[in-house]
């Protein structure tokens, strides 16, 4: 049997190594009060071309594109991306995004006017 992700301690370990980001895709609209269940971490990195700087070991050149990495990490899955929709990277994305306190952990996540993804109704 499979642990559940702990997607708190990947956005915390991110935070410790200083990788700038923004939480999307499933977790954020958990966040946001979505009631959905979701089995990975996608979030979209800020690409730092200085190695010494904010990017992830081993491979940071790696992370230098737009592409996705998929990784799986004690933590859970974390899709690790340079963009997403139509190409739209961290700093396309840093506008519509909202910096929120995750129970003592400062992270960025994407709001839902910026996804498409907003509810087309209201119930009242």
């Amino acid at each position: 049997m499979t642990s559940p992700p702990r997607f708190k301690d990947a956005l915390e370990v991110f935070a410790r190594h200083r990788v700038d980001l923004i939480v999307v895709g499933g977790v954020a609209a958990v966040i946001g009060g979505a009631p959905l269940a979701t089995f990975d971490l996608d979030v979209v990195h800020a690409r730092y071309r200085d190695p010494a700087g904010r990017l992830l070991r081993p491979d940071a050149s790696g992370l230098a594109g737009t592409g996705r990495h998929l990784l799986q990490t004690r933590c859970g899955p974390v899709d690790i991306l340079g963009a997403i929709g139509r190409g739209r990277t961290y700093e396309d994305l840093l506008s519509g995004s909202a910096a929120i306190d995750l129970d003592g952990l400062a992270i960025r996540v994407l709001e839902p006017h910026m996804t498409g993804c907003e509810p087309c109704i209201t119930l009242a």
